[in-house]
Formats: C-alpha cells, sequence, structure tokens
C-alpha cells in the first residue's frame, strides 16, 4: 500500500491544489485495491470456480441423512455418462472409457443407495452443481463487481472535482436558468449553506447523466481541456460495461451496442460481457489515466500560484505515474504521458521526470519502440547526471550505464533505495549482477575520473540534485 498523503506533510498550498492531491491519492488508493483484491481472486480461482465443492456443501446441508461421499461418485458418473466418449469400448470399469451399458449399471446402483424420500431432490441438485459448472464462473462475476466497483470510484471522484470547482467559481452554473423563491432560500441558517445544497443538487442532477454528459459539462462549462481518450471507444465502452452488468445482467443490448459502435452488431447483440482479469486491468489503466488527466487540467487552469502548481505537478509524476510504474502497469503510464500536456508544467523538472516515465514504460510496455527516437534526440549535456543516466539506460548502453550509475551511488548522489526500487535501472540492476556472477573486471579508472563528480554536478544546478521521481 501506498503512503497515503496527510495535510499536514504538505507545505501551505493553495486549497484547490491540496484537495486536487488528496482526491487523486484517495482515488488511486482506491482503485490499487480492487486490484489487489481481483489478484488474490485469481490466485484462488480454481477454489471459487470448484462447483462441485460448493454442489456438495449444498448437498450436505440439504440432504444430512445421505451418505456424503454418494457426491463425488454420483458427479464422476454423471460426467461420464453425459461424455460422448462413454460410448467407446474399453476393459476399464469406472471412468469416461467405460462402456455404456456399464455406467448405465453403476448409475442405477448410485440412485438405489439415495433414500426414496429425496432422491429426486438429491438428484436435481447434483445435475444443477453438474451444469453450473459448465456454464457459470463465480470468478467472472467477481471480476465485474469489481469493475463496477472502478467505475463508481470514477464517478465519485468527477463529482468531487465538480463540486469543488463550482464551489470555488459558481458562476460556472450561474447562467443555469434556475430561479428560488424567499421561502426556499430561508430554509437555510445561512447564504453557504443553501449555495452548498443548490451545488451538490446541480452536481447529482449532472451524474445521473450520462458519462459523455460529464465530459461536455467539463468541455463546454469548466473550459478544460478533455483528452481525446476519455472520448474513445475504448473507454466508453467500459462505461457502457459497466451499465450493462448493473441493469442487465452483463448482456449486451441495442444501446450497448450502439454506444461502442460495433460494427458486426449482431454478434454482439445478446452476448454476455464477461470480465476477466486482462479486462480488468486494461480498464482500471484506462480510467486512472483519464481521471488523473482530468484533475490535472483543473489544477492548470484554475491554480494559480506557481508553488503550488509545482507540487500538484510533482505529485501526478512522483506519485501517480511512479506507482504506476512500479505496479508494472505501464498502459496506464503510456496513456497519462500521452494525454497530459507537459509544455504545460511551471516545473521543467517534472515535465522531464514526467518523459522519462513515460519513456520507461514504452520500454517496458513493449507496445512500441517509438520512444527511442525521442529519447536519442535527448540532450541530457546540461543536465544533472542522473537524467544522464536514464538516456543511456533507456538506450541500452548498459556498459556506460553501469559505469555511471556506480560513481553516482558511491558519491551519494542516486541512494541505495531508489536504485534497488526505480523501474529505470531494472536491466541495470541485473546486468550488474550478471556482471558480478561472471567475475567482470571493475570500473576502468580512467573513465570513473573523467565523469562529473557529485559536487560539481550540484554546484552547476544550483547546488539540487533531483530523486529519480521526486522534485527536490
Amino acid at each position: 500500500m501506498s503512503k497515503k498523503i496527510e495535510t499536514s506533510e504538505m507545505p501551505e498550498l493553495d486549497p484547490l491544489a491540496m484537495k486536487l492531491i488528496y482526491l487523486l491519492d484517495r482515488f488511486q488508493s482506491n482503485q490499487e485495491d480492487l486490484l489487489y483484491t481481483s489478484e488474490f481472486i485469481l490466485e484462488r480461482e480454481a477454489d471459487i470456480n470448484d462447483r462441485k465443492a460448493r454442489a456438495k456443501s449444498d448437498i450436505k446441508n440439504n440432504f444430512p441423512h445421505v451418505d456424503p461421499s454418494l457426491v463425488d461418485e454420483g458427479w464422476d458418473l454423471v460426467l461420464s455418462k453425459l461424455s460422448p466418449s462413454s460410448s467407446s469400448s474399453a476393459d476399464n470399469d469406472q471412468g469416461e472409457n467405460a462402456p455404456r451399458d456399464q455406467i448405465d449399471d453403476d448409475l442405477a446402483d448410485f440412485l438405489s443407495r439415495i433414500p426414496k424420500d429425496c432422491r429426486g431432490g438429491y438428484t436435481r441438485a447434483l445435475f444443477k452443481g453438474i451444469l453450473d459448472s459448465k456454464i457459470k464462473k463465480s470468478s467472472s462475476r467477481l471480476w465485474a463487481s469489481i469493475l463496477t466497483s472502478i467505475v463508481a470510484d470514477f464517478e465519485v471522484l468527477i463529482g468531487n472535482l465538480m463540486r469543488e470547482i463550482i464551489s470555488k467559481h459558481p458562476i460556472i452554473i450561474s447562467n443555469s436558468g434556475t430561479t428560488y423563491s424567499w421561502k426556499e432560500v430561508a430554509q437555510f441558517e445561512t447564504l453557504e449553506d443553501f449555495k452548498d445544497h443548490q451545488i451538490n443538487q446541480y452536481v447529482d442532477k449532472l451524474l445521473f447523466g450520462s458519462y459523455s454528459d460529464w465530459l461536455d459539462f467539463l468541455d463546454s462549462k469548466v473550459h478544460i481541456d478533455v483528452p481525446k481518450l476519455a472520448r474513445s471507444s475504448a473507454v466508453i465502452e467500459i462505461f457502457q460495461r459497466r451499465h450493462m452488468i448493473v441493469h442487465n445482467a452483463g448482456i449486451a443490448s441495442k444501446q450497448y451496442v450502439s454506444s461502442i459502435g460495433a460494427d458486426s452488431a449482431d454478434e454482439v447483440l445478446g452476448r454476455e460481457l464477461i470480465v476477466d482479469p486482462a479486462y480488468l486491468i486494461a480498464a482500471s489503466n484506462r480510467v486512472i489515466a483519464v481521471g488523473t488527466c482530468l484533475a490535472l487540467n483543473l489544477g492548470t487552469k484554475f491554480v494559480r500560484d506557481d508553488r503550488s502548481r509545482r507540487y500538484l505537478e510533482s505529485f501526478v509524476v512522483s506519485e501517480v505515474s511512479y506507482r504506476l510504474l512500479h505496479a508494472g502497469r505501464f498502459d496506464a503510464v503510456t496513456d497519462l504521458c500521452n494525454i497530459v500536456d507537459r509544455s504545460a508544467f511551471v516545473s521543467s523538472d517534472s515535465a522531464l521526470r514526467f518523459a522519462v516515465n513515460g519513456w520507461i514504460a514504452a520500454k517496458y510496455g513493449g507496445s512500441s519502440d517509438s520512444y527511442i527516437k525521442d529519447v536519442r534526440s535527448w540532450d541530457t549535456s546540461a543536465l544533472n547526471p542522473v537524467f544522464q543516466l536514464a538516456k543511456l539506460t533507456l538506450l541500452d548502453e548498459l556498459d556506460e550505464a553501469l559505469k555511471m550509475s556506480s560513481v553516482l551511488r558511491k558519491s551519494g548522489v542516486i541512494k541505495l533505495h531508489h536504485w534497488l526500487t526505480w523501474p529505470l535501472f531494472k536491466e541495470l540492476r541485473e546486468y550488474e549482477r550478471t556482471r558480478a556472477e561472471s567475475d567482470a573486471p571493475s570500473l576502468d579508472q580512467g573513465t570513473v575520473a573523467q565523469l562529473p563528480l557529485a559536487e560539481e554536478s550540484m554546484a552547476s544546478s544550483g547546488g539540487q540534485m533531483p530523486s529519480p521521481h521526486r522534485e527536490s
């Protein structure tokens, strides 16, 4: 779990910046909790989907006077009877390859050992368990439930963002055309209470609308940039799937097909929309990228204090994107870096670190090698050695990178914790281990002498050395 952001740990910031940081941290932490639950389900999937064990438990509870061992015997016999291979000739007297006549005799013997007073109910319960094992997977329903929670958390984030902005800039909804009587206003002790009530009602009404309605409000009323990813068919499908799960038992309706613009509507219509771990993580990645970008864009527009802007930008880089990198959620980082406008950053250091995080995600995500061109053209000659090391590492110039990293670690520029945990150094750490195991020669002292000393580098940068992922 990540460390929660406490207000007492922050410098005195613009209240909106503090609120945005709090909301983003809670949004990401909640999503991390849900994905942790998904991993637990995956680890226990076989047990969760064990319909035989569930049937045994149900039958034992409902038919306590029947020998419990009969469930296993009956289950195997029915499966053998239903199996096409049961008609094949074999010498076995049990199992799928037993002759059909033998299976029939065994079934008759099995049924004779079930008390007559519950024989019908018992066999129905047994058949139901077998059929359910063929068509139902409890784990899929659990993952579908997690998806609805992930979308619900996004809705909570959007609702809180809207309330925060409208509270500070009520002119956004001043032309709504709504009028109030004196009686309505007089119900509240203060005008502030009345204002809060009306804002909450306005936002609640917005949230009853569609996902597209939320984006339209942020675009046309709040006038912030809504990234193209937010309106993409892939993201819209997530919200529509959640709607189908909640309101239509997960079955694709005409509304779903129309909303996502499916090319083969006949193939999709009426089909169950399954949620599995791969879909869940892909949806989570897109949702967190869109939510983070919208919150940051609100801060860019409405937070006027540069110091607060820098802190918000650093939080998105060093907490949000870094935590995603550390969790191996490279697609989320790639999406986030693609839709956030780094040129709008007040902090050039945060912009650089954000670019590096995006390149790390592209490198380890394996979706594209287009980042290489950008890294090669990146001029790090006037930057701190940490950025020079980042370039060498991203370009797989591991010999030079290892030499430089050794110097920076010995001088304390790169802390041991950063060396052991920063995703950028993943291959470099492995390369160092491999060389150590093969008794590779130590660093060439002539090369070490040519590297800038930590003190010289810090002096040339005003006494500041950047942490690998946090702004100093």
